[in-house]
């Protein structure tokens, strides 16, 4: 790894549809099962699984973007981050945000998972109001 890379993360975001997220990132923070958590460069290697909510990525001098999951699956192995998701949906403001945000919202109530639902919900109401001030 350079120099200029060595205080970053390589991560990828993919769903069965295709990619989502390739790319260099300073952190990033992902809806684990037994909680949230956040991965820094030189993180110890990990495998866990992913409950819905939204992982939020942080790059380029703290310029910030979310993606939304269903569930999935975490490999964090030398400074790299896999995700591997059931469904994902990029909420970007280069997209078209509210066409993104009605998918975010399908695809969290067509989600199975049985865990923290009222909690995963509200904090996605929360992270895309935040969002939309953030326009």
């Amino acid at each position: 790894m350079s120099d200029t890379n060595k205080n970053k993360l390589t991560l990828s975001i993919v769903t069965p549809s295709g990619g989502i997220f390739d790319g260099e990132v300073d952190s990033v923070v992902l809806p684990g099962c037994e909680g949230e958590f956040g991965v820094l460069p030189k993180h110890s290697a990990l495998v866990t699984s992913l409950s819905k909510g939204i992982i939020t990525i942080k790059h380029d001098a703290n310029k910030e973007e979310s993606v939304v999951v269903d569930w999935g699956y975490c490999e964090v192995e030398n400074n790299k981050v896999y995700v591997l998701a059931n469904g994902a949906v990029a909420l970007n403001k280069d997209s078209k945000l509210s066409e993104n945000i009605k998918k975010a919202n399908k695809l969290l109530e067509e989600s199975k998972s049985d865990m923290s639902t009222y909690a995963s919900e509200a904090y996605l109401k929360q992270e895309i109001e935040c969002f939309n001030k953030a326009i």
